[in-house]
């Protein structure tokens, strides 16, 4: 529906008292907004949740309790990132929790909170018989062994950071006290075995040790030292904050060509959660930096702001719009997913309505645009799954048709 006027003046109001250094711009609490039922983002709320209701419980429990030793009932879900064999298993489980913590929050959904409580419950008996004083994954802890001794293997912290967040969202959202005294036995496991990589190899050993993905590691752990003022939470983010990321940010040098962006973006918002928690003008400005060079030459007009999961020296973006191979994977969601908590932190931090805009370009083009039609949608095109109806392939069919421009 279209923004009234008084809507606009509140915007500029606040974008006014920011700038005059009045408190930062504080969002509504989700239990108190409703989505309209009528418009397009409850209908694909709705299909989110059938989804996500959908999914048996066991099954995705499967690989944790395999790892503990405990019955497994059910099959695995093969061929997924949950599959037995796959090295990232047990991240989805992580998000699966976040998302039905908003589910929950959101919509009042008793089902989403039972299936909530459910799952934390039965991975507190995973944690509990793995033994290892906080250890909770559905891998053994050789992986870290492995990551450690900078050695193959995939991402294990990459994956401990989506559990951790899923059951730190489950206490913020829903208040599951259980859930935040398994994310802090976590914290003091993890917190041990860097302490031991420290004390062996060193400063420089454990800073290589952060090449391999670690998602974000660093910005759980902010959110936890501000939820809890434990100093061994902070202590934890800082030695996830890696130095040759955030120094050249915060100094303003553009040092993004040839990064992965999914491994990077998730660092920044760390370092924006560490300007909130600590209210380190460093880490704000190096956020604030790295979102200008994002933006102003690393981006699209959509929102997007890599080719493959990878950056490129600035300016050069024109192949990945023009080319058809490359032109349908400039917009992965992960990343997206980032770019909007940070643009929706400086947003909070100064009002400035362009952030406003980019928010809604990247949340319309690189998320609602990219996902699944809606169950009703999807019946309104007769059954049909129709590509055609995803915004994200006919805005670069329309760009590669026009040249690039």
């Amino acid at each position: 529906r279209p923004l009234g006027l008084s809507f606009i003046l509140a915007v500029v109001h606040w974008a006014w008292r920011c700038h005059a250094g009045a408190p930062p711009i504080r969002s509504f609490d989700l239990s108190d907004v409703r989505l309209s039922p009528d418009t397009y983002q409850a209908r694909a709320m709705a299909s989110n949740t059938d989804y996500m209701m959908n999914l048996d419980p066991d099954r995705l429990l499967y690989v944790f309790r395999a790892n503990a030793g405990l019955p497994t009932p059910g099959v695995p879900f093969h061929g997924t990132w949950e599959d037995p064999h796959c090295e990232l298993r047990g991240h989805f489980v992580g998000h699966y929790l976040s998302a039905l913590a908003y589910v929950a929050l959101s919509t009042d959904d008793a089902n989403a909170t039972s299936r909530l409580n459910y799952l934390i419950d039965e991975l507190f008996k995973v944690q509990q018989a793995i033994g290892q004083d906080g250890y909770l994954s559905a891998f053994p802890d050789e992986h870290f062994d492995r990551v450690e001794d900078l050695q193959g293997v995939w991402a294990p912290y990459y994956v401990i950071h989506k559990i951790m967040a899923g059951l730190l969202d489950a206490h913020i959202l829903c208040g599951n006290k259980r859930a935040l005294h398994m994310v802090e036995a976590m914290a003091q496991y993890h917190l041990r075995r860097v302490d031991a990589v420290v004390a062996t190899h060193g400063q420089d050993h454990w800073q290589r040790v952060l090449d391999n993905e670690f998602g974000g590691m660093n910005d759980i752990m902010y959110r936890m030292y501000a939820r809890t003022g434990n100093k061994e939470h902070l202590r934890l983010a800082r030695a996830f904050d890696k130095n040759n990321w955030f120094e050249p940010l915060s100094a303003g040098k553009d040092v993004l060509g040839g990064r992965h962006a999914n491994t990077h973006l998730a660092q920044v918002v760390g370092f924006a959660e560490r300007a909130e928690a600590t209210g380190d003008e460093v880490a704000a400005t190096a956020v604030k930096l790295f979102f200008d060079m994002v933006a102003g030459s690393h981006a699209y007009a959509t929102g997007g702001s890599n080719d493959k999961e990878f950056w490129f020296e600035p300016g050069v973006l024109g192949e990945s719009v023009t080319n058809h191979e490359d032109a349908i994977e400039t917009h992965e969601t992960c990343t997206q997913f980032n770019i909007l908590k940070i643009a929706r932190s400086l947003f909070r931090w100064t009002g400035d309505i362009r952030l406003a805009d980019f928010y809604e370009r990247a949340l319309l083009n690189g998320i609602m645009g990219v996902s699944r039609l809606t169950n009703d949608d999807v019946a309104a095109a007769g059954g049909q799954h129709m590509h055609a109806g995803h915004a994200h392939h006919v805005h670069h069919a329309q760009l590669r048709m026009q040249g690039g421009e």
